[in-house]
């Protein structure tokens, strides 16, 4: 029942759309929507309407072939669905962005050495770990006092976050 519906709004759409652009072939209609669908992907980078454009390429294809504007609805609806199945892992694989890790993550539960005053106030702090000297401030605002030892929680940029 709800895919009778959804297609009878289907032809009701391509009948008002026709209607807006009157005289033009469906030829012409399904090349608009082409350029249409595949400049709304270049702008958005998002995979949202690839798949459409895919599909008026076969509805164009069914056009030329000589099926009627009920087959070429079926062709661009179906098209379009098998695109969105087959592409699916890749937009997955798109938007599964996981931060690069580097050599400095290893950092994070280690312990360190303050050499200079930690003050988040002032923008003070410094530590020493592995012989390498790193711009520090504490996780609580607290106030270390150098010499003494802190566990680094995590990294933000070049600056070691740390608490005692």
């Amino acid at each position: 029942m709800y895919s009778a519906v959804c297609f009878k709004a289907i032809v009701c759409l391509t009948h008002f759309l026709r209607w807006v652009v009157k005289g033009v072939s469906m030829g012409v209609f399904w090349l608009l929507m082409i350029v249409i669908f595949a400049a709304a992907e270049i702008f958005t980078y998002q995979l949202v309407s690839v798949w459409f454009a895919g599909g008026a390429v076969g509805a164009l294809i069914a056009y030329i072939a000589g099926g009627n504007l009920t087959v070429q609805w079926i062709v661009f609806v179906v098209v379009s669905i098998v695109f969105l199945v087959a592409s699916r892992p890749l937009a997955r694989k798109l938007k599964r962005k996981t931060p690069e890790r580097t050599n400095a993550d290893g950092l994070v539960g280690k312990t360190a050495r303050i050499t200079e005053r930690v003050d988040n106030i002032n923008g003070s702090g410094q530590a020493v770990i592995g012989g390498i000297a790193w711009t520090v401030r504490s996780a609580d605002g607290e106030t270390i006092e150098p010499e003494e030892q802190v566990v680094i929680e995590k990294i933000e940029g070049v600056k070691l976050i740390v608490r005692k």
